[in-house]
Order: C-alpha cells, then sequence, then structure tokens
C-alpha cells in the first residue's frame, strides 16, 4: 500500500512510497494509456519508504526509508546521487 506521495513543483512528476519497499514515478505529461509508472525502483530492500519529496527545482528526489538513511537520486531515478550512512 502506498505511504508517502510527493509531487514536483510544475505537478507534472508524481513519486510514491510504499510498504512493499518500491518507489514509483508517475510522468502526467508522457503517461501512456495503461496509466503505469515509468520508473519503479527498491531503494532499500527489506525496508517500507517513509517520506519523498522533490527539490525545490524538482531535478532531484529524496527517499527516506523506514531505517533512518536516506537516498537522493536524479529526477529520473537512474542515478543515485547521495546515500547516508545509517543514523546520520
Amino acid at each position: 500500500s502506498v505511504q508517502t506521495v510527493a509531487f514536483d513543483r510544475a505537478g507534472s512528476r508524481m513519486a510514491t512510497g510504499a510498504a512493499d519497499y518500491e518507489v514509483a514515478l508517475w510522468d502526467f505529461a508522457g503517461m501512456s494509456r495503461d496509466h503505469r509508472p515509468f520508473k519503479v525502483l527498491t531503494p532499500l530492500p527489506g525496508h517500507p519508504v517513509s517520506k519523498l519529496a522533490f527539490s525545490p527545482t524538482g531535478g532531484q528526489l529524496l527517499v527516506i526509508p523506514a531505517d533512518a538513511r536516506f537516498k537522493v537520486f536524479d529526477r529520473d531515478a537512474s542515478k543515485e546521487i547521495v546515500t547516508s550512512a545509517k543514523g546520520d
């Protein structure tokens, strides 16, 4: 089930984080008729996603799993930019 949702400032992208450990990225402008996300990733296997946020420019996505580590991805979640150590 979805636990957190984030929208970029323009409202064209949405990220959803779920209890099944997955983050899904949705692009409203490029969405096909099947209404599926364009990208699904598991940032930290075994840990539900508790918080998501886009940067003010929309160029980065902050992902916070339930274990207190965080990761920052580029807009398309194709590149991991930063990963924190546990407890940082």
